[in-house]
């Protein structure tokens, strides 16, 4: 099972989530996850499930105590001074002593390579099909959880003005 992890803390996840269950027709189960429901999809033949938290998400350490996904993916919003809008991807973990921001010191979350070389490859697709000002980045880890299950974060930014965007986040009528 795949797992979508969106965050009440942060309005671009919660965007992001909106426009996935939309477009992609997640429907509402009768299971609950962080008093949330959890909502569900099936994409060639797998489970996907996308559920929201109410802790930002690089605080989300325990969450495979109650999931056993296979690949997680974390919706979130990316930050930076130069408020340049980006689209981005990257492993969740720490590589210095310090884990200040979630996850654990040295601590490195098992990178999904093949999953964020196809977002880094279909995002760039959609950006210019969709003709947004956005640049695409490949992110060094910086920030937890630090997980060992496959998890990247797939993020909108960089600033409160990209975090509204709901073009963004919308997969075109020709995703393959």
């Amino acid at each position: 099972m795949r797992l979508i992890v969106a965050s009440t803390r942060d309005i671009a996840s919660i965007n992001i989530a909106h426009v996935m269950m939309d477009f992609y027709n997640f429907e509402k189960t009768n299971e609950t996850f962080d008093e949330y429901p959890v909502c569900r999809q099936k994409v060639n033949g797998e489970e996907v499930k996308l559920v929201t938290i109410s802790s930002e998400s690089l605080r989300a350490q325990t969450i495979t105590d109650y999931l056993a996904p296979n690949l997680i993916v974390f919706i979130s919003r990316h930050s930076s001074q130069s408020s340049i809008p980006t689209l981005s991807v990257h492993t969740s973990g720490n590589l210095t002593d310090e884990a200040e921001r979630g996850g654990y010191p040295k601590q490195v979350s098992i990178s999904p390579a093949s999953a964020m070389k196809e977002a880094l490859r279909e995002t760039p697709r959609q950006k210019e099909e969709k003709q947004l000002a956005y640049k695409v980045s490949y992110e060094c880890t910086h920030h937890g959880p630090s997980l060992n299950v496959p998890t990247m974060f797939a993020e909108l930014g960089s600033s409160p003005i990209q975090w509204k965007d709901m073009k963004a986040p919308k997969p075109s009528h020709t995703q393959p």
